[in-house]
């Protein structure tokens, strides 16, 4: 609701407008009838690569255990490995194991179709997850179109956690390590469970809760990266163009020369990408 100039007057008068306006926002949530959260404010990272994805395995290699031993490992409590898998099953003695198996070119990491994700505390819509969706079969390299996806969500405190510079250092050094780097980026988002899967009623309330909050991200990253191609997701909170997008562009001085200077943003350069 827009506030009148009488009103702000009025609200100065009042001994607890600092108070007011320095309360943090509170994340948007949106709880089903039984409890079960449909909707959830968070953080979100995704990172595209192209060509193989046996390619990347050894830099997510290095990246999930970076992941891993960053985040609280009491949150991490379901997984599903494998590209068929359709069912969540609780952490065990080789979930780490059989995850990792994943980044082995010569095992699960060489199959035509690759995926598996680790997430926690809940199992639906958590706050926690590191997911992986990648290809190998050769049409698709050749079409050059779709792209490997690392999809990362952190809790929508995360940064007041772990400070804005340090979350930051961590994702440049992440897309760092990623052969075949295209784009990727960072932002607050709006999280649901399953986003494949149609659900009006959630549908509904993303769209509502977006018009309502501008800026937080609404995504299906899964989807995006087949058609992806060199191009990126957009302008984000952190948005990282990788050579293929910088060569879309005229190159990375090209880049700088058109946003240097601009309110707000800040533009660095890293090995392989801006």
């Amino acid at each position: 609701k827009l506030i009148s100039d009488d009103d702000l007057a009025s609200l100065r008068e009042r001994d607890d407008y600092q108070a007011i306006f320095a309360a943090p926002a509170k994340p948007v949530e949106v709880r089903g009838k039984r409890g079960s959260l449909i909707v959830r404010e968070g953080l979100v990272v995704a990172l595209f690569t192209r060509g193989y994805y046996r390619d990347s395995c050894a830099g997510l290699a290095s990246m999930f255990d970076d992941w891993v031993s960053w985040v609280p490992s009491e949150r991490l409590q379901w997984s599903l490995v494998g590209a068929s898998a359709t069912q969540a099953r609780p952490f065990g003695k080789r979930t780490l194991s059989n995850c990792r198996s994943m980044f082995n070119p010569d095992r699960r990491g060489g199959k035509d179709l690759v995926y598996f994700t680790l997430f926690g505390a809940t199992a639906e819509n958590p706050g926690f997850a590191f997911s992986v969706h990648g290809t190998n079969e050769p049409e698709d390299i050749e079409e050059d179109t779709e792209r490997n996806l690392v999809e990362l969500r952190f809790p929508a405190d995360w940064l007041a956690q772990v400070g804005v510079d340090a979350f930051v250092a961590r994702v440049r050094s992440w897309a760092a390590g990623l052969p075949g780097f295209v784009s990727g980026y960072a932002d607050a988002a709006l999280l649901t469970t399953d986003p494949v899967v149609y659900n009006a009623t959630r549908d509904q309330k993303v769209a509502a809760l977006a018009q309502l909050n501008p800026g937080l991200d609404v995504h299906e990253n899964s989807g995006t990266r087949i058609w992806l191609a060199n191009q990126c997701r957009g302008a984000h909170w952190l948005t990282l163009l990788g050579e293929p997008v910088l060569a879309a562009l005229g190159g990375a001085s090209a880049v700088r020369g058109r946003v240097d200077g601009t309110d707000g943003l800040t533009v660095q350069q890293d090995p392989g990408f801006l």
